[in-house]
């Protein structure tokens, strides 16, 4: 009866302490955040941050006390009147770029495809979603 019990209460603190390590890494991917622009100002403002064959440049920044072994993203697009995402597929990335505790990287990326061959870039809405982090 004794090991019954040893062995329950082993197997609930057990549960509690995965469900709390759980919920802890989940919380830490809202200290997560990316930004996009299209081809944005470099530090002279005659001069844009990226190579015009990379014009997005996507930052993330990790506010947390965890470091961030990767990052994976989806990219939406879309017309200032529109709600309708435009990039074709595959729309999704990943970064692996390693970022420290409260530090955060800047990149530059190609244009995705668009479903509209007349699209022009600068006059969309650049929107990031990230799916997932993974920690160091």
């Amino acid at each position: 009866m004794k090991k019954v019990i040893k062995v329950t209460i082993i197997c609930i603190v057990s549960l509690l302490v995965v469900g709390i390590v759980t919920a802890y890494l989940e919380s830490m991917h809202y200290f997560v955040s990316g930004t996009i622009q299209y081809n944005p100002p470099g530090i002279y403002q005659y001069e844009p941050m990226c190579n015009p064959e990379f014009p997005l440049y996507i930052e993330f920044k990790n506010r947390s006390i965890g470091t961030v072994s990767r990052i994976d993203f989806i990219l939406k697009a879309r017309y200032p009147d529109r709600s309708t995402n435009i990039i074709g597929s595959p729309n999704r990335g990943s970064s692996d770029h390693i970022i420290g505790r409260f530090d955060e990287v800047g990149l530059c990326y190609k244009l995705p495809l668009f479903i509209d061959s007349n699209v022009q870039p600068e006059n969309l809405i650049w929107e990031i979603a990230i799916t997932n982090v993974y920690w160091k």
